[in-house]
């Protein structure tokens, strides 16, 4: 036989190995994709939830009367979510990092002056808002 009659004669062991092999590849791809998506759900979700807490604080720092006790355990505790913030947000792509960055530099400049400073508050919760909404199209992107 000639290599011309055995490709013939196994062609369709050769289409078939073509096939499962792309086969795996997409699916091995789409397992990936799949997995990441379902990452950044996660993460997303949990970031929303922990924003929403920062947006609480801010308003508590701002809006209420606080003891200084309770002032600063409100501080330290809006520090804690921003920590949280901040580790949530490497699992996001760059414009999420970026967002969070900015939120805790104005976190850090006005955190303080929030029982003070109606300023502070609208800079800080403006910072919030923006990061909540760059995470909602985030997550309405995904497939």
């Amino acid at each position: 036989m000639s290599f011309k009659q055995k490709l013939g004669h196994h062609s369709l062991s050769i289409i078939s190995l073509f096939i499962a092999i792309i086969a795996l590849t997409y699916n091995t791809w789409r397992s990936d994709t799949t997995e990441d998506n379902r990452n950044i759900r996660v993460a997303g979700f949990e970031l929303i939830k922990q924003l929403g807490s920062i947006q609480n604080t801010t308003h508590k720092l701002h809006f209420f009367d606080n003891a200084e006790q309770e002032h600063n355990q409100l501080v330290i505790s809006g520090w804690g979510n921003m920590a949280l913030i901040e580790d949530l947000s490497a699992l996001l792509p760059e414009t999420v990092r970026f967002s969070v960055q900015q939120l805790k530099q104005s976190w850090q400049q006005n955190s303080e002056l929030l029982s003070a400073d109606q300023n502070a508050e609208i800079a800080l919760s403006k910072q919030i808002a923006e990061t909540r909404t760059l995470v909602r199209k985030l997550l309405i992107s995904l497939d």
